[in-house]
């Protein structure tokens, strides 16, 4: 599994921690549990101002596990995030040249309660936000915006406001 990924998932479980939430949970992403290829594939979807979704699983990115995630992403530097499946525990967005600290990120920790869509430094109802470093992102910049299941789902998407 990817740095980015398993680094993003401890950062996001630390910060759960921080804020008081008091329970945690176990368990891989993805369904990678070490000594796995890559479940990622070549990499997501990359965009320099229209809506693009990431490619579905087995076709270089959107997921892992036993199914993926699409994720659509929209324009502009507060993007509206849109994914497919359900609602969602987690959501991380870094820079793609530096995937170890993630500019923004919410959680609804134990529990998939991030409903699609969310845009971009809005908190919904009843997520805690982790990360605040960019409520507005950098025009120009590749980012990576991520997305995890209670279930062990993910997906992302590579784009560039």
């Amino acid at each position: 599994m990817r740095k980015s990924l398993w680094i993003g998932l401890v950062l996001l479980a630390m910060a759960a921690l921080v804020v008081g939430c008091g329970n945690t949970t176990t368990g891989s992403v993805g369904g990678a549990t070490g000594g796995e290829t890559n479940p990622y594939g070549a990499g997501g979807g990359e965009f320099t101002g229209g809506p693009v979704e990431s490619p579905p699983p087995g076709e270089g990115g959107g997921g892992g596990g036993e199914g993926g995630i699409t994720i659509t992403v929209g324009t502009g530097t507060t993007p509206t995030y849109s994914w497919d499946g359900g609602p969602v525990m987690a959501l991380t967005v870094n820079y793609t040249s530096d995937p170890e600290n993630p500019v923004w990120g919410i959680v609804t920790p134990n529990e998939d309660g991030i409903e699609s869509p969310v845009t971009h430094g809005t908190v919904p109802d009843g997520a805690i936000e982790t990360f605040s470093e960019e409520l507005e992102l950098v025009a120009g910049e590749e980012y990576e915006v991520s997305v995890f299941r209670t279930d062990e789902t993910w997906g992302y998407a590579v784009f560039t406001p």
